[in-house]
Protein backbone atom coordinates (compact mmCIF):
# COMPACT_ATOMS: atom_id res chain seq x y z
CA UNK A 1 0.00 0.00 0.00
CA UNK A 2 1.22 3.72 -0.77
CA UNK A 3 1.95 5.40 2.22
CA UNK A 4 0.63 9.16 2.15
CA UNK A 5 3.23 11.70 0.90
CA UNK A 6 3.81 8.97 -2.36
CA UNK A 7 0.44 9.45 -2.86
CA UNK A 8 0.08 13.21 -2.57
CA UNK A 9 3.62 13.44 -4.62
CA UNK A 10 2.09 11.47 -7.22
CA UNK A 11 -1.16 13.45 -7.30
CA UNK A 12 1.03 16.75 -7.54
CA UNK A 13 3.70 15.31 -10.11
CA UNK A 14 0.38 14.22 -12.39
CA UNK A 15 -1.61 17.94 -12.02
CA UNK A 16 1.59 19.54 -13.06
CA UNK A 17 2.38 17.34 -16.21
CA UNK A 18 -1.03 18.48 -17.02
CA UNK A 19 -0.72 21.79 -18.14
CA UNK A 20 -3.64 23.23 -16.31
CA UNK A 21 -6.28 23.01 -13.10
CA UNK A 22 -9.05 23.34 -11.12
CA UNK A 23 -8.64 24.19 -7.32
CA UNK A 24 -11.66 23.80 -5.54
CA UNK A 25 -12.38 23.84 -1.64
CA UNK A 26 -15.15 23.61 0.85
CA UNK A 27 -15.00 24.54 4.94
CA UNK A 28 -16.66 22.05 7.87
CA UNK A 29 -16.60 21.66 11.52
CA UNK A 30 -15.06 18.75 12.85
CA UNK A 31 -15.71 16.65 16.41
CA UNK A 32 -12.96 18.78 17.85
CA UNK A 33 -14.75 22.01 16.81
CA UNK A 34 -12.02 23.02 14.37
CA UNK A 35 -12.59 24.59 11.55
CA UNK A 36 -10.79 22.17 8.75
CA UNK A 37 -10.35 23.14 4.91
CA UNK A 38 -10.54 20.37 2.53
CA UNK A 39 -8.07 21.49 -0.49
CA UNK A 40 -8.57 19.44 -3.78
CA UNK A 41 -7.45 19.93 -7.44
CA UNK A 42 -9.44 18.71 -10.92
CA UNK A 43 -7.16 17.82 -13.85
CA UNK A 44 -7.18 16.09 -17.21
CA UNK A 45 -4.36 13.14 -16.93
CA UNK A 46 -2.21 12.73 -20.15
CA UNK A 47 -1.25 9.41 -19.37
CA UNK A 48 -4.56 7.62 -19.27
CA UNK A 49 -6.86 10.47 -20.57
CA UNK A 50 -9.37 11.06 -17.57
CA UNK A 51 -10.20 13.85 -15.61
CA UNK A 52 -9.10 13.22 -12.05
CA UNK A 53 -10.62 15.22 -8.95
CA UNK A 54 -7.76 14.53 -6.15
CA UNK A 55 -8.11 14.96 -2.21
CA UNK A 56 -4.92 17.28 -1.49
CA UNK A 57 -4.90 17.62 2.15
CA UNK A 58 -6.81 19.34 5.37
CA UNK A 59 -5.81 22.99 6.17
CA UNK A 60 -7.13 24.45 9.63
CA UNK A 61 -8.29 28.07 9.08
CA UNK A 62 -8.39 30.10 12.51
CA UNK A 63 -10.43 33.19 10.39
CA UNK A 64 -12.83 32.93 7.81
CA UNK A 65 -12.48 36.13 6.15
CA UNK A 66 -11.69 36.32 2.17
CA UNK A 67 -7.97 37.45 2.67
CA UNK A 68 -7.15 34.81 5.84
CA UNK A 69 -8.46 31.87 3.69
CA UNK A 70 -7.02 32.86 -0.17
CA UNK A 71 -3.83 33.33 2.12
CA UNK A 72 -4.31 29.86 3.54
CA UNK A 73 -5.04 28.66 -0.34
CA UNK A 74 -2.39 29.84 -2.31
CA UNK A 75 0.00 29.20 0.64
CA UNK A 76 -0.75 25.71 1.01
CA UNK A 77 -1.03 24.81 -2.84
CA UNK A 78 3.02 26.56 -2.64
CA UNK A 79 3.65 24.10 0.23
CA UNK A 80 2.42 20.83 -1.54
CA UNK A 81 4.56 21.62 -4.95
CA UNK A 82 1.15 23.12 -7.00
CA UNK A 83 2.33 25.66 -9.94
CA UNK A 84 -0.18 28.22 -9.03
CA UNK A 85 0.05 29.67 -12.37
CA UNK A 86 -1.56 27.10 -14.01
CA UNK A 87 -4.57 27.76 -12.04
CA UNK A 88 -7.79 28.36 -15.06
CA UNK A 89 -10.84 28.04 -12.48
CA UNK A 90 -11.52 28.16 -8.88
CA UNK A 91 -14.84 26.83 -7.42
CA UNK A 92 -16.66 27.06 -3.91
CA UNK A 93 -19.76 27.81 -2.51
CA UNK A 94 -21.59 31.21 -2.90
CA UNK A 95 -20.87 32.08 0.47
CA UNK A 96 -20.02 36.28 0.46
CA UNK A 97 -16.46 35.10 2.04
CA UNK A 98 -16.01 32.85 -0.94
CA UNK A 99 -17.63 34.24 -4.05
CA UNK A 100 -17.23 38.43 -3.45
CA UNK A 101 -16.04 39.88 -6.41
CA UNK A 102 -14.36 42.39 -4.49
CA UNK A 103 -13.06 41.07 -1.34
CA UNK A 104 -14.05 37.30 -1.63
CA UNK A 105 -11.30 34.51 -2.32
CA UNK A 106 -11.91 34.34 -5.26
CA UNK A 107 -11.11 37.88 -6.27
CA UNK A 108 -8.08 37.96 -4.11
CA UNK A 109 -7.18 34.81 -5.80
CA UNK A 110 -7.62 36.31 -9.32
CA UNK A 111 -5.24 39.03 -8.04
CA UNK A 112 -2.29 36.35 -8.15
CA UNK A 113 -3.90 34.65 -10.89
CA UNK A 114 -6.11 36.69 -13.55
CA UNK A 115 -7.05 33.32 -15.46
CA UNK A 116 -8.47 31.66 -12.73
CA UNK A 117 -12.25 32.12 -13.54
CA UNK A 118 -14.57 31.51 -10.42
CA UNK A 119 -17.19 28.36 -10.68
CA UNK A 120 -20.16 28.22 -8.36
CA UNK A 121 -21.04 25.18 -7.25
CA UNK A 122 -23.35 23.83 -9.40
CA UNK A 123 -24.92 21.29 -7.26
CA UNK A 124 -25.48 23.99 -4.43
CA UNK A 125 -26.93 26.22 -7.30
CA UNK A 126 -29.11 23.33 -7.95
CA UNK A 127 -30.26 23.24 -4.30
CA UNK A 128 -30.58 26.92 -4.09
CA UNK A 129 -32.82 26.98 -6.75
CA UNK A 130 -35.45 24.05 -5.39
CA UNK A 131 -35.35 25.95 -1.64
CA UNK A 132 -36.32 29.33 -3.31
CA UNK A 133 -39.11 27.83 -5.60
CA UNK A 134 -39.89 25.90 -2.08
CA UNK A 135 -40.59 29.22 -0.53
CA UNK A 136 -44.25 29.13 -2.30
CA UNK A 137 -46.67 29.39 1.00
CA UNK A 138 -48.48 26.17 0.47
CA UNK A 139 -45.58 24.19 -0.48
CA UNK A 140 -43.15 25.38 2.44
CA UNK A 141 -46.47 24.55 4.64
CA UNK A 142 -46.61 20.71 3.84
CA UNK A 143 -42.66 20.49 4.00
CA UNK A 144 -42.92 21.51 7.52
CA UNK A 145 -45.72 19.42 7.95
CA UNK A 146 -44.10 16.30 6.28
CA UNK A 147 -40.76 16.64 8.61
CA UNK A 148 -42.72 16.95 11.57
CA UNK A 149 -44.52 13.88 11.37
CA UNK A 150 -41.26 12.17 9.99
CA UNK A 151 -39.31 13.43 13.11
CA UNK A 152 -42.37 12.21 15.26
CA UNK A 153 -41.93 8.68 13.98
CA UNK A 154 -38.14 8.48 13.37
CA UNK A 155 -37.51 9.20 17.47
CA UNK A 156 -40.18 7.94 18.83
CA UNK A 157 -39.60 3.81 19.92
CA UNK A 158 -43.85 3.83 20.51
CA UNK A 159 -44.57 5.40 17.34
CA UNK A 160 -42.41 3.75 15.17
CA UNK A 161 -43.55 0.38 16.50
CA UNK A 162 -47.14 1.12 15.56
CA UNK A 163 -45.96 2.13 11.96
CA UNK A 164 -44.19 -0.97 11.03
CA UNK A 165 -47.24 -3.06 13.06
CA UNK A 166 -49.50 -0.86 10.62
CA UNK A 167 -47.17 -1.20 7.39
CA UNK A 168 -47.19 -5.25 8.10
CA UNK A 169 -51.10 -5.13 7.69
CA UNK A 170 -51.01 -2.88 4.46
CA UNK A 171 -51.73 -4.38 1.44
CA UNK A 172 -49.46 -6.24 -0.83
CA UNK A 173 -49.12 -2.92 -3.39
CA UNK A 174 -48.38 -0.62 -0.75
CA UNK A 175 -45.77 -2.80 0.38
CA UNK A 176 -44.05 -3.32 -3.00
CA UNK A 177 -44.23 0.56 -3.09
CA UNK A 178 -42.33 0.42 0.20
CA UNK A 179 -39.98 -1.90 -1.15
CA UNK A 180 -37.30 -2.38 1.99
CA UNK A 181 -38.35 0.61 3.54
CA UNK A 182 -39.43 0.22 7.35
CA UNK A 183 -39.92 4.01 8.14
CA UNK A 184 -40.45 7.64 6.54
CA UNK A 185 -37.17 9.34 5.65
CA UNK A 186 -36.92 12.68 7.31
CA UNK A 187 -36.47 16.10 4.95
CA UNK A 188 -32.61 16.59 4.79
CA UNK A 189 -32.07 20.37 5.78
CA UNK A 190 -29.13 20.79 3.64
CA UNK A 191 -29.75 18.43 0.20
CA UNK A 192 -32.81 19.59 -0.85
CA UNK A 193 -32.76 17.49 -3.93
CA UNK A 194 -32.93 14.50 -2.88
CA UNK A 195 -36.20 15.61 -0.74
CA UNK A 196 -38.23 13.90 -3.63
CA UNK A 197 -37.27 10.69 -2.07
CA UNK A 198 -38.13 11.41 1.00
CA UNK A 199 -41.66 12.67 -0.24
CA UNK A 200 -41.79 9.72 -2.33
CA UNK A 201 -41.89 7.79 0.61
CA UNK A 202 -44.24 9.19 2.59
CA UNK A 203 -46.47 9.16 -0.65
CA UNK A 204 -46.66 5.63 -0.69
CA UNK A 205 -46.94 5.00 2.94
CA UNK A 206 -49.80 8.04 3.54
CA UNK A 207 -52.46 5.28 4.17
CA UNK A 208 -50.42 3.37 6.52
CA UNK A 209 -49.18 6.43 8.65
CA UNK A 210 -52.75 7.87 9.09
CA UNK A 211 -53.91 4.67 10.19
CA UNK A 212 -50.52 4.78 12.55
CA UNK A 213 -51.89 8.58 13.44
CA UNK A 214 -55.35 7.03 14.31
CA UNK A 215 -54.24 4.05 16.81
CA UNK A 216 -51.71 6.49 18.33
CA UNK A 217 -54.49 9.10 19.21
CA UNK A 218 -56.98 6.26 20.56
CA UNK A 219 -53.99 5.53 23.07
CA UNK A 220 -53.46 8.86 24.61
CA UNK A 221 -50.75 10.31 21.94
CA UNK A 222 -51.14 14.00 22.37
CA UNK A 223 -50.05 15.23 18.81
CA UNK A 224 -51.81 12.05 16.71
CA UNK A 225 -54.69 14.21 16.67
CA UNK A 226 -53.22 17.33 15.00
CA UNK A 227 -50.73 15.47 12.70
CA UNK A 228 -53.58 13.24 11.47
CA UNK A 229 -55.79 16.15 11.03
CA UNK A 230 -52.85 18.62 9.03
CA UNK A 231 -52.29 15.19 6.37
CA UNK A 232 -56.27 14.70 5.71
CA UNK A 233 -56.89 18.23 4.65
CA UNK A 234 -56.97 18.91 0.74
CA UNK A 235 -54.89 21.44 0.74
CA UNK A 236 -51.97 19.23 1.98
CA UNK A 237 -52.59 16.40 -0.41
CA UNK A 238 -52.98 17.89 -3.42
CA UNK A 239 -50.11 20.44 -2.46
CA UNK A 240 -48.27 17.10 -1.63
CA UNK A 241 -48.64 15.07 -4.80
CA UNK A 242 -47.81 18.16 -6.50
CA UNK A 243 -44.73 18.80 -4.87
CA UNK A 244 -43.66 15.30 -5.59
CA UNK A 245 -43.96 15.50 -9.33
CA UNK A 246 -42.23 18.16 -9.51
CA UNK A 247 -39.01 17.48 -7.56
CA UNK A 248 -38.51 14.27 -8.92
CA UNK A 249 -36.92 14.95 -12.05
CA UNK A 250 -34.08 16.82 -10.35
CA UNK A 251 -32.63 14.36 -8.02
CA UNK A 252 -31.17 12.43 -11.29
CA UNK A 253 -29.52 15.74 -12.01
CA UNK A 254 -28.33 16.39 -8.39
CA UNK A 255 -26.66 13.03 -8.69
CA UNK A 256 -25.11 13.35 -12.03
CA UNK A 257 -24.14 16.84 -11.49
CA UNK A 258 -21.84 15.40 -8.56
CA UNK A 259 -19.90 12.98 -11.16
CA UNK A 260 -16.42 13.80 -11.22
CA UNK A 261 -15.79 13.17 -15.07
CA UNK A 262 -18.89 15.43 -15.19
CA UNK A 263 -18.03 18.94 -17.21
CA UNK A 264 -19.80 21.81 -17.98
CA UNK A 265 -21.31 21.86 -20.81
CA UNK A 266 -22.64 18.27 -20.15
CA UNK A 267 -23.94 20.08 -17.20
CA UNK A 268 -25.40 23.02 -18.47
CA UNK A 269 -27.49 20.25 -21.62
CA UNK A 270 -28.71 18.30 -18.61
CA UNK A 271 -29.86 20.98 -17.17
CA UNK A 272 -32.14 22.33 -20.30
CA UNK A 273 -33.19 18.74 -20.79
CA UNK A 274 -34.63 19.13 -17.21
CA UNK A 275 -36.07 22.92 -17.77
CA UNK A 276 -37.23 21.71 -20.87
CA UNK A 277 -39.13 18.51 -18.90
CA UNK A 278 -40.77 21.15 -16.73
CA UNK A 279 -42.10 23.26 -19.17
CA UNK A 280 -43.84 20.62 -21.25
CA UNK A 281 -45.19 19.38 -17.94
CA UNK A 282 -46.04 22.92 -17.10
CA UNK A 283 -48.28 22.88 -20.49
CA UNK A 284 -49.66 19.79 -20.85
CA UNK A 285 -53.39 19.14 -19.47
CA UNK A 286 -53.04 15.95 -19.73
CA UNK A 287 -50.02 16.15 -17.20
CA UNK A 288 -52.09 18.71 -14.95
CA UNK A 289 -55.49 16.03 -15.21
CA UNK A 290 -53.47 13.28 -14.03
CA UNK A 291 -51.86 15.05 -11.00
CA UNK A 292 -54.76 16.29 -9.90
CA UNK A 293 -56.88 12.80 -10.24
CA UNK A 294 -53.92 11.29 -8.40
CA UNK A 295 -54.91 13.59 -5.53
CA UNK A 296 -58.32 13.08 -5.53
CA UNK A 297 -57.89 9.28 -5.33
CA UNK A 298 -55.49 9.78 -2.16
CA UNK A 299 -57.84 12.10 -1.17
CA UNK A 300 -60.40 9.41 -1.25
CA UNK A 301 -58.54 6.57 0.65
CA UNK A 302 -59.20 8.71 3.56
CA UNK A 303 -62.26 10.11 2.81
CA UNK A 304 -61.78 13.76 2.28
CA UNK A 305 -63.57 15.64 -0.47
CA UNK A 306 -61.80 17.66 -2.98
CA UNK A 307 -62.61 21.07 -1.72
CA UNK A 308 -60.94 24.65 -2.27
CA UNK A 309 -61.44 28.08 0.46
CA UNK A 310 -63.95 30.01 0.71
CA UNK A 311 -63.11 32.84 -1.73
CA UNK A 312 -63.41 36.92 -0.33
CA UNK A 313 -62.96 40.04 -2.08
CA UNK A 314 -61.45 42.20 0.83
CA UNK A 315 -59.66 39.29 2.04
CA UNK A 316 -55.70 40.64 1.34
CA UNK A 317 -53.54 37.63 2.84
CA UNK A 318 -55.17 34.81 1.00
CA UNK A 319 -54.88 33.47 -2.80
CA UNK A 320 -58.67 34.88 -4.19
CA UNK A 321 -58.25 33.60 -7.20
CA UNK A 322 -61.28 32.99 -9.54
CA UNK A 323 -62.01 29.39 -10.44
CA UNK A 324 -64.40 27.09 -11.73
CA UNK A 325 -63.84 24.55 -9.14
CA UNK A 326 -61.13 23.03 -7.33
CA UNK A 327 -59.24 21.61 -10.43
CA UNK A 328 -58.71 25.03 -12.19
CA UNK A 329 -58.54 26.68 -8.37
CA UNK A 330 -55.17 24.68 -7.42
CA UNK A 331 -53.71 24.59 -10.69
CA UNK A 332 -53.66 28.38 -10.66
CA UNK A 333 -52.63 29.05 -6.67
CA UNK A 334 -50.05 26.05 -6.80
CA UNK A 335 -48.95 24.18 -9.59
CA UNK A 336 -48.17 27.59 -12.21
CA UNK A 337 -46.92 29.72 -9.55
CA UNK A 338 -44.69 26.91 -7.84
CA UNK A 339 -43.10 25.28 -11.20
CA UNK A 340 -42.81 28.63 -12.88
CA UNK A 341 -40.70 29.92 -9.66
CA UNK A 342 -38.71 26.99 -10.36
CA UNK A 343 -38.36 27.13 -13.86
CA UNK A 344 -37.27 30.74 -13.79
CA UNK A 345 -34.28 29.56 -10.63
CA UNK A 346 -32.69 26.74 -12.77
CA UNK A 347 -32.53 28.94 -16.00
CA UNK A 348 -31.06 31.70 -13.51
CA UNK A 349 -28.35 29.84 -11.54
CA UNK A 350 -27.95 26.15 -14.11
CA UNK A 351 -28.09 28.06 -17.36
CA UNK A 352 -25.76 31.14 -17.98
CA UNK A 353 -23.91 31.36 -20.87
CA UNK A 354 -19.63 32.10 -20.14
CA UNK A 355 -17.54 33.28 -22.70
CA UNK A 356 -15.45 30.03 -22.51
CA UNK A 357 -18.39 27.82 -23.43
CA UNK A 358 -18.30 28.93 -26.75
CA UNK A 359 -15.68 26.27 -27.16
CA UNK A 360 -18.31 23.43 -27.14
CA UNK A 361 -18.82 24.89 -31.15
CA UNK A 362 -14.86 22.81 -31.67
CA UNK A 363 -16.79 19.87 -30.35
CA UNK A 364 -17.12 17.42 -33.88
CA UNK A 365 -20.74 17.25 -33.64
CA UNK A 366 -21.24 20.96 -33.70
CA UNK A 367 -18.66 22.09 -35.82
CA UNK A 368 -21.39 23.40 -38.01
CA UNK A 369 -22.42 26.09 -35.66
CA UNK A 370 -18.49 26.83 -35.32
CA UNK A 371 -19.18 30.25 -37.25
CA UNK A 372 -16.40 33.26 -37.97
CA UNK A 373 -17.88 35.20 -35.22
CA UNK A 374 -17.63 32.29 -32.68
CA UNK A 375 -14.34 31.52 -33.70
CA UNK A 376 -13.33 35.50 -32.72
CA UNK A 377 -14.97 34.98 -29.70
CA UNK A 378 -12.23 31.77 -29.01
CA UNK A 379 -9.49 33.56 -29.90
CA UNK A 380 -10.65 36.71 -27.86
CA UNK A 381 -11.43 34.77 -24.66
CA UNK A 382 -8.35 32.29 -24.80
CA UNK A 383 -5.91 34.75 -26.64
CA UNK A 384 -3.58 34.56 -23.50
CA UNK A 385 -3.09 30.64 -22.91
CA UNK A 386 -2.97 30.21 -27.36
CA UNK A 387 0.42 29.48 -29.10
CA UNK A 388 -0.70 30.75 -32.08
CA UNK A 389 -1.67 34.17 -33.55
CA UNK A 390 -5.26 35.01 -34.86
CA UNK A 391 -4.24 33.84 -38.29
CA UNK A 392 -2.98 30.69 -37.60
CA UNK A 393 -5.42 29.63 -34.88
CA UNK A 394 -8.07 30.88 -37.72
CA UNK A 395 -6.44 28.47 -39.74
CA UNK A 396 -6.03 25.44 -37.82
CA UNK A 397 -9.95 25.63 -36.99
CA UNK A 398 -10.72 25.16 -40.81
CA UNK A 399 -7.95 22.09 -40.72
CA UNK A 400 -10.03 20.84 -37.68
CA UNK A 401 -13.60 21.28 -39.22
CA UNK A 402 -12.47 19.34 -42.75
CA UNK A 403 -10.71 16.88 -40.74
CA UNK A 404 -13.90 15.93 -39.20
CA UNK A 405 -15.59 16.85 -42.58
CA UNK A 406 -14.35 13.74 -43.81
CA UNK A 407 -14.51 11.45 -40.75
CA UNK A 408 -15.95 8.11 -40.81
CA UNK A 409 -17.81 6.26 -37.88
CA UNK A 410 -18.62 7.79 -35.37
CA UNK A 411 -18.05 11.52 -34.60
CA UNK A 412 -17.36 12.62 -30.93
CA UNK A 413 -19.89 14.80 -28.74
CA UNK A 414 -17.90 15.33 -25.53
CA UNK A 415 -15.42 17.60 -24.28
CA UNK A 416 -13.41 14.41 -23.16
CA UNK A 417 -13.91 12.52 -26.34
CA UNK A 418 -12.86 15.18 -28.40
CA UNK A 419 -9.29 16.27 -25.68
CA UNK A 420 -8.91 12.60 -26.21
CA UNK A 421 -8.67 12.33 -30.35
CA UNK A 422 -7.64 16.09 -30.73
CA UNK A 423 -3.64 15.81 -31.94
CA UNK A 424 -1.61 18.19 -29.59
CA UNK A 425 1.16 18.79 -32.74
CA UNK A 426 -1.41 19.30 -34.95
CA UNK A 427 -4.02 21.36 -33.14
CA UNK A 428 -2.40 22.97 -30.57
CA UNK A 429 -4.79 26.24 -30.15
CA UNK A 430 -7.72 23.50 -30.51
CA UNK A 431 -6.37 21.35 -27.58
CA UNK A 432 -5.96 24.23 -25.34
CA UNK A 433 -8.95 25.41 -25.73
CA UNK A 434 -10.52 22.02 -25.20
CA UNK A 435 -8.70 21.33 -22.14
CA UNK A 436 -9.21 24.35 -20.21
CA UNK A 437 -12.87 24.11 -20.78
CA UNK A 438 -12.87 20.27 -19.29
CA UNK A 439 -10.78 21.43 -16.70
CA UNK A 440 -13.03 23.27 -15.09
CA UNK A 441 -14.97 22.56 -12.71
CA UNK A 442 -18.80 21.83 -12.20
CA UNK A 443 -19.13 21.22 -8.44
CA UNK A 444 -17.22 20.71 -4.99
CA UNK A 445 -18.57 17.40 -4.20
CA UNK A 446 -15.33 15.98 -4.08
CA UNK A 447 -14.38 18.18 -0.93
CA UNK A 448 -17.31 17.20 1.09
CA UNK A 449 -16.65 13.85 0.19
CA UNK A 450 -13.51 14.57 1.86
CA UNK A 451 -15.31 15.72 4.94
CA UNK A 452 -17.17 11.76 4.69
CA UNK A 453 -14.03 10.36 5.25
CA UNK A 454 -12.73 12.79 8.11
CA UNK A 455 -15.89 11.81 9.93
CA UNK A 456 -14.96 8.33 9.87
CA UNK A 457 -11.36 9.11 10.86
CA UNK A 458 -11.21 11.66 12.99
CA UNK A 459 -13.82 10.22 16.07
CA UNK A 460 -14.48 11.84 19.14
CA UNK A 461 -11.75 9.16 20.55
CA UNK A 462 -9.39 11.29 18.31
CA UNK A 463 -10.01 14.18 18.31
CA UNK A 464 -6.78 15.55 19.50
CA UNK A 465 -5.35 13.92 16.26
CA UNK A 466 -3.13 16.71 14.11
CA UNK A 467 -4.34 17.81 10.94
CA UNK A 468 -1.25 16.59 9.20
CA UNK A 469 -2.11 13.20 10.18
CA UNK A 470 -5.99 13.71 9.71
CA UNK A 471 -4.92 14.44 6.38
CA UNK A 472 -2.33 11.48 5.76
CA UNK A 473 -5.04 8.37 6.59
CA UNK A 474 -7.44 10.59 4.68
CA UNK A 475 -5.30 10.05 1.47
CA UNK A 476 -5.08 5.90 2.31
CA UNK A 477 -8.58 6.29 2.98
CA UNK A 478 -9.93 7.91 -0.35
CA UNK A 479 -7.54 5.90 -2.21
CA UNK A 480 -8.58 2.18 -0.89
CA UNK A 481 -12.44 3.92 -1.81
CA UNK A 482 -11.93 4.83 -5.23
CA UNK A 483 -10.01 1.39 -5.95
CA UNK A 484 -13.27 -0.46 -4.58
Amino acid sequence: MLCADQIQSDIVARCNSSRYFAFLADEATDCSTKTLISLCVRFYDRMDKLIHEDFLGFAEGKKTTGEALSDIFLTQLEKYGIIIANMRAQGYDGAANMSGIHRGVQARVRERVPLASYVHCKAHNLNLAIVHACKEPLVRNLMDTVQAIAFAFDYSAKRLTSFKENLGTAPNVVKEEMGRRQKLKTLCETRWASRSDSLFTFLHAYSVVCDSLEDLEQVGDAKARSYRCSITKFDFIVGFVVAQAILQPLAPLSAILQTKDFDLIQAVEESKVVVEMLQRKRESDDDWDQLYNSAVTLADSVDVVPSMPRGATRQQHRVNVPAAGPKDYWKRVLFIPFIDHLLQELRDRLIKNEDRFVVQYLIPSKLENCSLQVVDRLFNTFTEDLPSDRDTFNIEVERWKARWSIAEGQIPGTLAESLNLCNVDLYPNIYTCLLILLTMLVTTATAERSFSVMRRVKTYLRSTMTTDRLSGLCYTTCVQGDAH
